[in-house]
């Protein structure tokens, strides 16, 4: 546990390296939120929609998308290709867990102004921001934990496939596309037709992106919550053997080679 502690302590400490990066992602996150507010707002009829729709887009922009990028199939893709796989594989560590540390120092640095910025407007404007009840921000805040993880797994798979010498980065583009139109990164979740979100309760879609939004806006009964959560936790236990499979028989291939 000590070695896992020290790996964390310095990528914390490495911060100041995702400082121009984070400058970067807050001035887009703040420019997307901004900008699909504006275009849905014209189709709002409400203030309360509107305030809603503000909401959405900040939390989603703010939060769930910093909390989901690609860079873990990246640091795979590219220790595949230097080599650099073989040092850690030789190490009495689990490369797992040191994949997923090395993704969470950065997350954390780009929610960070959000979540101040967050607090603060909670305070100006506690009717449009603040969270329905403290047991919902408390879940909200619960469900990101499963949001990092489940994109982390998923992140595992489709980096696990560069052990074929495949370049991943058209396949992460096309994933990207595919997956935001689905998960209310341009269209609000809750506009979804029923049937759809229907069906996507039942993958693990929502539990990346607008569950936890839902969470913090809406109020659900607890029936509801503990299904989605039964539902996520199963999709976290599915993608986790998925990726340890996946990455497995794409470390015999690349041993095999000779690699």
């Amino acid at each position: 546990m000590q070695k896992y502690i020290r790996f964390i302590q310095s990528q914390f400490s490495s911060l100041t390296v995702y400082r121009v990066e984070a400058y970067g992602r807050w001035i887009m996150a703040l420019f997307s939120a901004l900008s699909y507010y504006f275009i849905w707002k014209l189709t709002s009829t409400s203030n309360a929609d509107n305030h809603k729709l503000l909401v959405y887009f900040i939390l989603y922009w703010g939060f769930l998308s910093a909390l989901t990028s690609g860079k873990t199939a990246y640091f795979i893709a590219k220790d595949i290709r230097s080599g650099e796989i073989n040092n850690y594989l030789v190490k009495p560590i689990n490369y797992f867990v040191t994949l997923i540390l090395r993704g969470l120092a950065p997350v954390v640095f780009r929610i960070i102004i959000p979540s101040i910025l967050l607090i603060v407007v909670m305070f100006i404007y506690p009717n449009i921001f603040l969270p329905t009840s403290p047991i919902n921000l408390f879940l909200f805040l619960f469900s990101l934990v499963y949001c990092f993880l489940i994109w982390n797994f998923i992140m595992i798979i489709i980096g696990s496939i560069a052990f074929m010498g495949t370049e991943i980065r058209s396949l992460l583009t096309v994933f990207d596309l595919i997956i935001n139109l689905v998960r209310g990164a341009y269209i609000p979740a809750y506009l979804f037709p029923t049937w759809l979100t229907k069906i996507l309760f039942f993958t693990f879609i929502p539990y990346i992106s607008t569950f936890s939004i839902e969470l913090y806006q809406v109020s659900k009964s607890a029936s509801y919550v503990i299904s989605a959560f039964t539902v996520a936790t199963l999709w976290l236990l599915i993608l986790y053997i998925v990726a340890i499979k996946t990455f497995q028989k794409g470390l015999r291939y690349y041993e095999s080679n000779g690699s």
